[in-house]
């Protein structure tokens, strides 16, 4: 890996540097009082040389590097480390273009103070992407959302989380466009954040049974379903720790429950007497968060509810009405 970093880091800006240099040494020695008109554009390219060097060398070194630097310093967020790489880039060509500027005979301190003369138009015309950059440092320090996650705006946009931005956090729709969003936008919106869960996707039905059916049959059911989900390998259960969930004490408490994600809630209950059928309401969380994983597992409990109903001799209601004819005599 070290290896390849170096080469990429070094092959091409040391190629522009070397073929710049041999160039001027050949130009020099056919053409000694030429050589001096193109003092300019040679200093262009050793600059643009060195800065693509320092540029490669920063971005190659965070792209191989990443993985271990997350793993010694677990505080280090992805959207930290492109954070890095976009200010390290701003950077590095801001001082390439001030130190052409300064070769190629311009006063960069007059220069500079000019900026300070100018600097409230600067800002005024600027403010937005300030914002922009400063919102985008909010957001990455909160720690709310990340890279990858799957969120909702308040706004309507949905998507996962692909890149952040100084100035805009792109999101790639399940439509698969991809949604561009000020930053300054994004730290004031109301954001529903689906992939911070780490146990517990929502399972919630309402099985509706006929009136036909019998006290002691529906009791014997809504129990059958609450052991059969207690039971089932893919439903957390309230009563389990499992080896994914920490297990320090403040784990156990509610609140500190629900900041990380875990819910294993599940309740199964005769629910209510509809216009046209009898309510059992189930309330239960899969274990894994995985969209696909739970569609599976809440395929299986459908089938096993259907098959507990079918034991007990209850039937499933459909909304209908019944209507009544009388006769006049």
């Amino acid at each position: 890996v070290i290896h390849k970093y170096l080469k990429e880091s070094f092959y091409f800006p040391l190629s522009i540097v070397i073929y710049t240099f041999a160039f001027q040494f050949a130009l020099g020695a056919i053409y000694s009082k030429e050589t001096m008109k193109y003092h300019l554009i040679f200093d262009i390219f050793y600059t643009v040389g060195v800065s693509l060097l320092f540029y490669k060398l920063i971005n190659n070194y965070l792209l191989y590097f990443t993985e271990d630097l997350m793993n010694k310093h677990p505080n280090v967020r992805k959207e930290m480390i492109n954070m890095i790489t976009n200010i390290s880039t701003v950077v590095i060509w801001m001082l390439a273009i001030l130190f052409l500027l300064y070769k190629s005979g311009i006063d960069i301190s007059g220069f500079l103070a000019s900026l300070g003369v100018g600097g409230i138009a600067i800002a005024l015309a600027s403010k937005d992407s300030l914002s922009n950059i400063i919102s985008a440092i909010g957001v990455i320090m909160d720690n709310s959302i990340s890279q990858g996650n799957w969120i909702k705006l308040n706004s309507g946009e949905e998507g996962v989380i692909v890149d952040f931005g100084l100035r805009t956090t792109k999101i790639r729709s399940f439509g698969n466009t991809l949604i561009i969003i000020p930053n300054s936008k994004l730290s004031e919106a109301s954001i529903e954040n689906f992939s911070k869960r780490k146990i517990g996707r929502r399972m919630k039905m309402s099985i509706g049974i006929t009136y036909s059916s019998k006290a002691e049959d529906i009791r014997n059911g809504v129990n059958d379903i609450r052991e059969m989900l207690k039971k089932h390998k893919g439903i957390a259960n309230p009563s389990m720790m499992t080896e994914n969930m920490d297990k320090d004490r403040l784990s156990r408490i509610v609140s500190r429950d629900d900041l990380k994600g875990y819910k294993r809630t599940l309740l199964v209950y005769l629910d209510g007497l509809n216009s046209s059928s009898i309510d059992i309401l189930v309330y239960a969380f899969s274990r894994s968060v995985d969209w696909e994983d739970w569609l599976k597992v809440k395929e299986d409990v459908i089938y096993k509810i259907m098959e507990i109903l079918e034991k007990n001799n209850l039937d499933l209601a459909f909304p209908s009405q019944s209507i009544y004819i009388e006769k006049n005599e």
